[in-house]
């Protein structure tokens, strides 16, 4: 089958057609030519030559026969292939742990940083709440008759109000360990909205009528809404507590919701001190606060766990807002959510 045949019937294709027109050229001039060839037998594998073509010219110098020395040098390539293979893939997996690495570096940077801004903030916020208690404690011991019962009152309210702080502050730090760790898990319940607003506003009575504030509540559409119940309520909690702190005395706070189209819309309206035009874009980064918010006592971590649990119920989140008259946290959830 081979005789009177060329080169041709044993084309693999892998080279290129200047490749071969190369080749041929070389030893038509009458030059000797070596290289590897990958041919294909007539069963179908490919096999590796590793070849030396001679020419025989005649007295014009014209060839009339080619004389090939070849030996089959398949296992060869297929070994520097392996290696090649195995190269590529310690390279990648270098690449991969280095960024890995990288990766982990910024991570333990990034807590290093929260730890950091953790205890800065916790001897400043920590410090006032606790001095408070301490205080009013003291002068409780003191107030033992009865007449002294109305300073006695006061001075439990304080405590009271300074211990809830305290809490919110590490509620906070709790939700965002939860979250950057992965470990908060999602549980989908019905929930009667209406009845499950009004029990959050009755459990927060005691912040509104501190500066006798009102809270007015309007809900439409549908009455039921599936979601995580807790979650929910971390996030309400969160956006009414800013209401309040940031909002002067007998000023109103409303609370608006609509259930419609598979979707469920929140918004929560202040007449506060609003946030400034230059503070905006970083309103749900950790650790910000705007800069009007004075000696109002915070962490800047509220909002941005807020956003987070958002996004956990595939839902979103935005605001308007104008300085001296009031901010509007409108949230936009899937009326039936799934966990992400």
């Amino acid at each position: 089958e081979l005789v009177g045949t060329d080169h041709r019937l044993v084309r693999s294709g892998f080279h290129s057609a200047e490749e071969m027109r190369a080749l041929w050229e070389s030893i038509q001039q009458g030059k000797i030519w070596r290289g590897e060839l990958k041919n294909k037998a007539k069963a179908g594998q490919f096999f590796w030559l590793d070849c030396t073509i001679v020419t025989f010219l005649e007295e014009k110098g014209k060839p009339y026969q080619y004389l090939s020395i070849a030996t089959d040098s398949t296992q060869r390539k297929q070994a520097e292939q392996q290696l090649v293979n195995s190269k590529a893939f310690l390279e990648k997996k270098v690449k991969e742990r280095t960024l890995d690495l990288i990766d982990a570096i910024a991570r333990e940077k990034s807590i290093g940083e929260m730890k950091s801004r953790f205890v800065s903030m916790a001897s400043h916020e920590f410090r006032t709440p606790l001095s408070t208690i301490l205080s009013s404690a003291s002068l409780i011991e003191r107030y033992d008759l009865p007449e002294h019962l109305e300073k006695r009152v006061r001075h439990i309210s304080r405590i009271k109000s300074c211990v809830r702080d305290l809490t919110g502050i590490l509620e906070d730090f709790l939700s965002l360990e939860q979250l950057d760790s992965g470990k908060l898990e999602l549980h989908f319940s019905p929930v009667l909205l209406e009845q499950f607003l009004l029990n959050i506003i009755d459990e927060m009575e005691d912040l509104f009528k501190k500066k006798s504030q009102q809270v007015q509540l309007s809900c439409s559409g549908a009455t039921t809404f599936t979601t995580d119940p807790k979650v929910l309520k971390n996030i309400f909690v969160n956006l009414l507590s800013n209401a309040v702190k940031y909002s002067g005395d007998h000023k109103v706070i409303s609370v608006a919701t609509n259930i419609e189209d598979h979707k469920a819309f929140f918004s929560i309206a202040d007449e506060g001190i609003g946030i400034p035009a230059a503070d905006q874009q970083h309103i749900f980064s950790q650790f910000f606060r705007s800069g009007n918010t004075g000696a109002i006592p915070g962490t800047g971590l509220g909002l941005n766990i807020v956003s987070r649990y958002v996004a956990l119920l595939n839902g979103n989140i935005s605001f308007t807002s104008e300085e001296n008259k009031g901010t509007i946290f409108s949230i936009e959830l899937p009326a039936v959510t799934e966990p992400t």
